[in-house]
C-alpha cells in the first residue's frame, strides 16, 4: 500500500487523534492537581474525581490505541519507516517509560488522593487539625506533581523524534 495511500493516511490519522486525546486529555492535570489544591475538600474532591475518569477510563485507552496504531502505520509503510528505525524505536522507548510512571506513580497516588478526599468530604463539619488524610494527600500530591511534569517532557521528546526522524 505504501505511505500515499488511502488506508495508510486513514490509519496515520487515527494514531495523530489517539495521540492528542490520550496524551492531550493528561497533559494539563499537574495544574489541575495543584490548582486543586487551594479549593475546599468538597469541590477538590469534584475536581480529583471528574480528572480520575478522564485520565483512566479515555484517555488511558487512546495512549495504548497510539501505540498500536502506530505499529500499524509502521507496517503499512512498507518499510519506509519500520519500527527499527531509531525515531520509531525511541518513541516506543518513551512511550514504555511514561506508561511505567503513569502505574507506578500517577495512577496509585490519584487514587489515594481520591479516596482521601472521599473520607474528608464525607466528614461532619470541618476537617479536623492535623487529620492524617490530610498530610496524605498533600504528600501524595508532592510525589504526583512533579511526574506530571516529566511525564509531558516525555511526550515532547516523542514528537520531536518523530518531527525530525533522526537515523532515517
Amino acid at each position: 500500500m505504501g505511505v500515499d495511500s488511502f488506508p495508510y493516511n486513514l490509519l496515520l490519522v487515527v494514531h495523530i487523534v489517539s495521540v492528542v486525546v490520550g496524551f492531550g486529555a493528561v497533559s494539563l492535570n499537574g495544574l489541575y492537581l495543584a490548582r486543586s489544591r487551594q479549593l475546599p475538600v468538597e469541590q477538590r474532591l469534584a475536581v480529583g474525581e471528574a480528572n480520575a475518569f478522564v485520565s483512566t477510563k479515555v484517555a488511558e485507552i487512546f495512549v495504548y490505541v497510539a501505540v498500536f496504531v502506530g505499529f500499524g502505520v509502521s507496517g503499512m509503510s512498507q518499510k519506509v519507516y519500520p519500527v527499527k528505525a531509531p525515531w520509531v524505536a525511541g518513541s516506543l522507548v518513551l512511550w514504555l517509560v511514561w506508561v511505567a510512571l503513569w502505574h507506578a506513580v500517577v495512577r496509585p497516588g490519584t487514587r489515594k488522593m481520591v479516596a482521601a478526599e472521599r473520607e474528608l468530604a464525607a466528614l461532619e463539619g470541618p476537617v479536623p487539625d492535623g487529620d492524617p488524610r490530610v498530610a496524605l494527600i498533600e504528600a501524595t500530591g508532592r510525589k504526583v506533581l512533579p511526574v506530571y511534569t516529566v511525564l509531558n517532557l516525555l511526550v515532547v521528546a516523542a514528537v520531536v523524534l518523530m518531527v525530525f526522524k533522526p537515523g532515517q
